[in-house]
């Protein structure tokens, strides 16, 4: 056969091509948007009987069909092998009213979506009496066309998403007579057993704030109504009491099976068991992650899987003696709150999307963002660029260059609320790391980077120009100290607080320590850019320029060196001090509504800015809306002004090279026939290692591509392009040829 030797995942080109997401409709392979399989345009009504379900995809795709029912099924992985199947189902069912599942449900919903289910044209359903494991989706119109999908995926983005990792299958019949078939059974059977996902206590909640509305557009977004503590205690208490209502209704009615009451009766007989089972899983999950994170053999110079034998010792190590780690509280740090709601933005109400929580009542949000005056722009860039004018009277060496930096610094402050936003802006998941979740500005002690983090916060205005020191965060768990101190800001990170996290004097060892920060910010930010909810950037400063972290960490943050030392006087002392008390958040709230009326009309506009050297511009748009402010005001663009993207990482590069060549001139070889130079990389500290690469292979990887001849992995020469090299590190040529004519002219 042709392709007997051929794997069913390869291209005959060659090249490996993975399709996760496998769509037939009418026997046809097929490539459908998720707009084009829920076709809203054409269908007008939809019943979807899923394991799970997200807002998101509610609020995208489903609430604006002039009908959607939902019914949110379980996993029957999560009920078998209970001797109580039915109890077992009820107490999961009841578990998660307990737990706010519905509640967190419903706040995800966007204004639109509430007003559909106050409306009855939204609803959605669950299960207390039975396990509904079917999967299936009905869309119709009034002209009778009509549509069956089947399949494995569940209403989320992401098992509709042909880019993910995950493996669907999704089967669409057009106008066949199976749709009637599944239409009889969801009516005449699986509706019969079900009963509100969301509480009735909070659908009379959600029917009194819309009391007043006739329609989406009279809603008022200048507050949003936030539940309070008691409030959601009553609402979980009520629903609980539902359930059980619900199931004593329905073996009245004949429709649930009168077993569920000895079933009942008897599911404390499981507790045991489901507390063993619990224990068991929980020690062999510790075990599990600790095999897969150490499996990685990081001493060579491209981490691989360790051998099989090295592995056998790893695992039968660790199942003998399992360790559960009990998470202890390191002390609680509160954070202020900065909300994104981009269901509520209008900019024409000057609404921007962002509310932080009412000084009178921390229940209620308020509208944060506002348009200011020319007078108030004027005098806001006054200030600033005072404050810049303080970096050229006091720092050393202080030039034009110098001073972009230390605004551009303040360009990524201001766009840090909206960098998840920015994110989703673009499609490919992938190119969402161009965006960097993490700035470090780094440099030595002494050069204002702590007084800089200070002003950051005055000019944001939510921290009153406060911040938090690195030591401070440290835990109290002894060895554990420092996961805890990780642990708490990751855990800042996946709430819905876009208020940017701000740490000052982050130490040495979080760049250059195995699995410190480089797992931290790899691991963080590829959990954020597959998250469509808000979630917040994180700016530190640092007194280390070695930034020796890994390529895959330095892609997802931004390094700016900040290391000129500021002159110590009083005069100084007392500049600062009164620029410090100047600054207000004047400036920030009317960037928050420039930049919210840029995204609420994203179309008109480009996200995806690459420079000349194929770099991605994250700051384009803030750069140009504080162009926007220079020319409103009729102020010239200062001279400190940053028109591009600084790449320090890139300049620390450079400088690590250009030290190494003036220090140790001899590892550098030039070879006459090929006019290229030669440096043995392993005669460096093969001894001293960062996170598993000796220092050889961190030289390696901090060389541009452009300089190299061939690649600087797997090596023990380096070789390089003589003159682009030299050109690169900015140091003359000792091996450049000088013409006859260069000598006789001197040229």
């Amino acid at each position: 056969m042709e392709f007997e030797n051929m794997s069913f995942f390869d291209d005959p080109s060659g090249e490996k091509k993975i399709h996760t997401l496998h769509i037939v409709k009418d026997g046809e392979e097929e490539d459908l948007s998720i707009d084009k399989i829920f076709d809203k345009e054409k269908y007008q009504y939809f019943i979807g009987v899923t394991y799970s379900v997200s807002p998101v995809f509610v609020n995208t795709y489903l609430k604006d069909f002039q009908r959607a029912e939902i019914v949110i099924g379980m996993d029957n992985d999560q009920v078998k092998g209970a001797m109580n199947e039915l109890a077992k189902n009820l107490k999961d069912t009841i578990l998660k009213q307990i737990q706010g599942e519905p509640i967190q449900f419903y706040e995800g919903l966007s204004m639109g979506s509430k007003f559909q289910l106050d409306r009855g044209r939204l609803k959605l359903w669950v299960s207390a009496s039975h396990v509904i494991h079917s999967k299936f989706y009905l869309l119709w119109n009034d002209e009778g066309e009509n549509r069956l999908i089947l399949g494995s995926a569940n209403l989320s983005n992401r098992a509709f998403d042909s880019k993910s990792d995950q493996f669907e299958n999704v089967v669409l019949f057009d106008n066949s007579e199976l749709f009637h078939v599944y239409l009889d059974y969801y009516k005449n059977h699986l509706s019969k057993v079900l009963c509100d996902y969301i509480p009735k206590a909070l659908l009379k909640i959600n029917a009194k704030n819309f009391k007043q509305v006739d329609g989406i557009e009279d809603i008022d977004a200048s507050e949003v109504f936030i539940l309070s503590n008691d409030v959601i205690g009553q609402i979980k208490e009520k629903g609980a009491v539902d359930m059980i209502d619900d199931v004593r209704g329905k073996i009245g009615l004949g429709i649930c099976k009168d077993r569920i009451i000895a079933e009942m009766d008897a599911i404390s007989n499981d507790r045991d068991i489901i507390k063993r089972q619990r224990q068991d899983r929980e020690n062999a999950e510790e075990v599990a992650y600790e095999i897969v994170h150490e499996a990685i053999n990081k001493r060579k110079k491209e981490p691989t899987i360790k051998g099989k034998q090295t592995i056998e010792a790893q695992v039968k190590k660790k199942i003998e003696r399992i360790v559960v780690k009990k998470a202890e509280d390191a002390g609680g740090i509160e954070r202020d709150a900065l909300y994104s709601k981009t269901d509520l933005r209008n900019t024409r109400n000057n609404v921007t999307g962002l509310f932080v929580p009412s000084e009178t009542n921390k229940s209620n949000l308020k509208p944060f963002g506002r348009k200011a005056s020319k007078e108030e722009l004027l005098r806001s860039l006054k200030t600033l660029h005072n404050y810049m004018e303080g970096f050229e009277k006091y720092a050393n060496d202080y030039t034009d260059d110098y001073g972009k930096r230390v605004f551009e610094s303040i360009l990524c402050i201001f766009t840090a609320p909206f960098v998840y936003e920015l994110r989703n802006q673009l499609a490919m998941e992938e190119n969402r790391l161009d965006i960097p979740q993490f700035i470090f500005i780094g440099g030595e002690a002494g050069s204002g980077k702590s007084s800089l983090l200070s002003i950051m916060s005055k000019l944001v205005g939510i921290n009153k120009g406060d911040y938090y020191l690195w030591k401070d965060l440290l835990g109290t768990r002894g060895n554990s100290q420092k996961r805890d101190r990780i642990d708490r800001i990751q855990d800042w990170i996946m709430e819905n607080n876009v208020n940017p996290i701000l740490i000052d004097e982050v130490d040495n060892e979080f760049f250059t320590r195995a699995n410190y920060g480089r797992d931290f910010i790899v691991d963080t930010a590829n959990v954020c850019i597959r998250r469509y909810e808000p979630y917040p950037t994180l700016i530190a400063t640092t007194n280390t320029k070695s930034y020796a972290l890994p390529k895959e960490a330095r892609r997802r943050s931004y390094y700016l060196i900040i290391d000129r030392i500021l002159a110590k006087s009083q005069k100084s002392t007392e500049f600062f001090k009164e620029i410090y008390e100047r600054i207000d958040s004047t400036l920030f709230l009317d960037f928050c509504y420039r930049m919210a009326s840029r995204l609420e009309s994203a179309e008109d506009y480009c996200w995806d800015n690459y420079t000349e050297e194929n770099s991605f511009d994250f700051l384009f748009n803030t750069r140009e809306i504080f162009k926007e402010y220079y020319k409103e005001t009729e102020t010239p663009l200062p001279r400190y002004f940053p028109e591009k993207k600084y790449n320090d990482d890139t300049e620390a590069n450079r400088e690590k090279w250009a030290n190494l060549y003036r220090g140790s001139k001899e590892l550098f070889k030039y070879n006459e026939e090929t006019g290229h130079m030669f440096v043995k990389i392993t005669s460096l500290d093969e001894n001293y290692r960062t996170f598993g690469a000796s220092t050889g292979q961190i030289y390696a990887d901090a060389l541009p591509q452009e300089v190299c001849v061939g690649s600087v992995h797997g090596v023990i020469n380096i070789e390089l392009y003589t003159d682009r090299f030299f050109d690169w590190i900015e140091v003359e040529n000792p091996y450049k040829k000088v013409s006859f004519l260069d000598r006789i002219f001197g040229r």
